[in-house]
């Protein structure tokens, strides 16, 4: 997978300031991991390798003054299996900084996806991505919706048998009650799969972590 330093550094240097570009309660800030302290991380960090972080720029969202995401390794290495996996018509839950999508574009260009829907509830987030969209890693045939995932059963009759890739990605913590929203979703989001697709699939960031956790009884 490939981060999204470049595309908003650009937007952040013809929109923003001080390395970030802000929309009320939504910011995307730049920011840089030092060798040291990736190494101080790394240290910390050394029963969960996956989560190791190495030196370079990165970007990451804050909302309400809370760290939602960035695309350091941990994010992208959480999230290739999706990008591996998605095909058709694929849903998204959380729009995040654009990490899914940048990963997502040569896939609808080779015609293996067909369309993406995103549904994001901050609409702030929705409009800061307005405004820097020529920045940042946008297609026609990716559609962005204010709709808050946990309303799913407003539109369910409607988008019944629609997608053949659903993916939810809200989380900032992986915690149980993070893991009993995503058991959740994937039972409930089973309507939403094509019928007629026998690799139709729902999945959820981070749900892998939050299995090895409740083996480890860490919660």
């Amino acid at each position: 997978m490939d981060g999204v330093y470049k595309e908003w550094e650009k937007a952040i240097s013809h929109l923003g300031n001080d390395n970030e570009l802000s929309m009320n309660d939504v910011t995307i800030k730049l920011f840089e991991v030092t060798n040291i302290d990736a190494k101080w991380f790394n240290l910390r960090n050394c029963s969960n390798p996956i989560s190791f972080i190495s030196s370079g720029k990165y970007v990451k969202l804050i909302i309400d003054g809370k760290l939602v995401m960035s695309d350091t390794p941990y994010e992208m290495n959480t999230n290739q299996k999706f990008i591996d996996k998605a095909h058709g018509n694929v849903l998204i839950g959380g729009l995040g900084i654009g990490l899914l999508t940048k990963n997502l574009i040569p896939k609808i260009e080779s015609g293996k996806i067909n369309h993406i829907s995103i549904w994001e509830k901050n609409i702030n987030l929705i409009n800061l991505w307005k405004t820097a969209g020529q920045y940042l890693p946008v297609h026609d045939k990716i559609s962005i919706f204010n709709y808050d995932v946990f309303d799913y059963q407003k539109v369910r009759s409607q988008l019944k048998g629609v997608f053949d890739s659903v993916y939810m990605d809200i989380w900032t913590n992986l915690d149980e009650n993070a893991y009993a929203q995503m058991k959740h979703f994937r039972r409930v989001f089973r309507s939403f799969l094509n019928p007629n697709n026998p690799n139709a699939f729902i999945e959820c960031w981070g749900r892998e972590e939050c299995v090895r956790k409740v083996r480890k009884c860490l919660f």
